[in-house]
């Protein structure tokens, strides 16, 4: 919940025009609002990064088919379901998710 302070740092920061001479208000304003604009970006940047867990990082992810039903997608054995046969050490995407098990499909090449 503190952290959304730091959100309100520029609006409570005008605060000093009122009780302080307008050049020293400026001069500590500014620094402030310099700050936090640098974490607004970087706040926006980190919104904007792709997932890289959970279970919605799973689609698009490559991985080995191990046999017919199973194949091994970011370290981890899972069952998997294809429309056409998997052989071992075939290279598969995920095109989506039911419960615990991947459908995928063969990679080219």
């Amino acid at each position: 919940m503190d952290c959304h302070f730091l959100l309100l740092l520029p609006v409570l920061g005008l605060g000093l025009f009122f009780s302080r001479p307008w050049p020293i208000a400026l001069a500590l304003y500014l620094p402030i609002l310099g700050g936090s604009l640098w974490m607004y970006v970087k706040m926006w940047e980190a919104m904007r990064q792709p997932i890289l867990s959970g279970p919605e990082a799973l689609i698009g992810a490559e991985g080995e088919a191990l046999g017919p039903d199973t194949a091994r997608v970011l370290s981890e054995m899972w069952r998997v379901q294809s429309n056409a046969p998997l052989r071992p050490r075939m290279r598969v995407r995920v095109v989506a998710r039911e419960g615990l098990t991947l459908l995928v499909e063969p990679m080219e090449g």
